[in-house]
């Protein structure tokens, strides 16, 4: 079993939100160019920046400066519109409807037999699952439906 990250963990809300379903994959094997990574890593730093910027945040070496008079409400909004841009080290909080969603979804999935999936962090999303490997498609998808259809879509 593993974490996932936000991003995988928020898969309910962000296809809910009509969002891209973003798959959690195996760590790949070792290797390959250290100074490509490291270019990668900066684009996304840059890119978060500026989005977060376009929301009315400033980011000052990866974090979110909320000493300039920046409230919740806008900080919440920023991260989530920034979300699919955040570096896998920023934890996007998630919503209480989120968190609800992916409760749901997670109880289905124990529901259909798959225990290994873990209770959502209530800050971040994040829950326990199988490899992708070892995931039941099938059941997945029918959870997200369900999820789906109990959220008004």
């Amino acid at each position: 079993m593993k974490a996932v990250t936000g991003t995988r963990a928020l898969a309910v809300a962000l296809l809910l939100g009509g969002m891209t379903l973003t798959a959690c994959s195996d760590p790949g094997t070792p290797g390959g160019d250290e100074t490509g990574a490291a270019e990668v890593g900066s684009r996304s730093v840059e890119a978060y920046t500026t989005c977060m910027d376009g929301q009315g945040v400033k980011v000052i070496d990866g974090k979110a400066r909320t000493d300039d008079g920046v409230d919740a409400a806008r900080l919440g909004k920023a991260y989530r519109a920034c979300r699919a841009v955040a570096p896998a080290d920023v934890q996007v909080p998630v919503t209480q409807w989120e968190l609800s969603l992916l409760t749901e979804f997670v109880t289905c999935m124990r529901g259909k037999g798959h225990k290994e999936y873990g209770d959502p962090d209530p800050r971040t999303g994040t829950y326990a699952m199988p490899k992708d490997s070892e995931i039941d498609k099938e059941a997945e998808l029918a959870c997200l439906a369900a999820a789906e259809q109990r959220a008004g879509k």
